[in-house]
């Protein structure tokens, strides 16, 4: 049972499960873009339908998102950015049979670590260290929640390694992730152990005062999503921006995803997202809800 809360704490952390993502509409206006753009479907930093990349920047005052790939402002975010689960090619990704051996090197989506011929897929930095799942992540004592969220970040859902995380936090930081761990453990049962939504619904629910307790700040749901834009495909931040919203600001994020995930199931599409949260979708208005949070 502790090790499914510690793999609750990394789906709670990361956005319920690992998927795609995509830019849908964020104006509250009623979801049409007045401000003369045109949607570019595509997350900031991260691989686009089209195998391109796109960098954009939120501005808080206007609800607007300037796009640096085209130069043209939208009223969209992304409500899953940051979730770094695609495939990227990078440089230490790269896939090539070793010439002498016969062996590919297998390095997709790892920084580190072993990669499958006796050789390494790269080294992590100092006060960082390699996890199973070919990840870095910082080995520095997480003095908050907030900090604890952004070393689960990168764990893609590995237990072992959000385990160190908070085996690397401070007590009173463990202190609050024991509380969590007790009234889960006493509520959620029946969620079993792959049920993400319904373990995050049964705690948000039943251990409110335990998890928000822990995991929260003060941004507004709108808030969360700009601090989205920033984080450049860092899952650590991106699950650091979410930790850092007030309990409705949260909540209000996560009826966004979990109707994505209802519209589309546990692994949407871009084009899915985009129809989900787009006008007349079944998740505009939730998303125009968040927007205004």
């Amino acid at each position: 049972m502790r090790n499914r809360i510690f793999v609750l704490l990394v789906l709670l952390l990361v956005g319920a499960c690992e998927s795609e993502r995509t830019n849908p509409n964020l104006n509250s206006g009623g979801g049409t873009d007045t401000s003369g753009g045109s949607d570019s479907g595509g997350v900031p930093g991260f691989e686009n339908s089209d195998g391109g990349t796109s960098s954009e920047t939120a501005n808080e005052d206007t609800n607007s998102v300037t796009d640096a790939k085209g130069g043209e402002t939208n009223e969209n975010s992304d409500i899953l950015a940051g979730f770094d689960t695609s495939s990227q090619d990078n440089d230490v990704g790269q896939t090539a049979t070793d010439d002498i051996t016969g062996c590919v090197p297998d390095c997709a989506e790892k920084e580190c670590g072993d990669d499958g011929c006796g050789n390494t897929c790269g080294s992590c930095s100092e006060n960082t260290e390699c996890q199973p799942n070919g990840k870095c992540v910082s080995i520095a004592t997480s003095e908050s929640c907030k900090d604890l969220a952004a070393c689960i970040g990168p764990c893609g859902g590995n237990a072992a390694c959000a385990q160190g995380c908070v085996a690397n936090s401070s007590p009173a930081v463990q202190q609050q992730i024991q509380a969590i761990n007790n009234c889960a453990t006493q509520n959620c049962q029946s969620c079993g152990q792959t049920d993400a939504v319904c373990l995050q619904k049964c705690t948000f629910e039943n251990c409110s005062k335990e998890y928000f307790g822990c995991f929260s700040g003060q941004s507004s749901c709108m808030g969360i999503l700009q601090c989205m834009q920033t984080c450049a495909g860092n899952q650590g931040c991106a699950a650091a921006c979410v930790a850092d919203g007030t309990e409705s600001a949260q909540l209000a994020y996560y009826e966004v995803v979990y109707c994505v995930f209802d519209e589309c199931g546990s692994n949407p599409t871009a084009q899915c997202q985009q129809a989900a949260t787009g006008t007349g979708g079944a998740c505009q208005s939730l998303l125009n809800t968040c927007a205004t949070n």
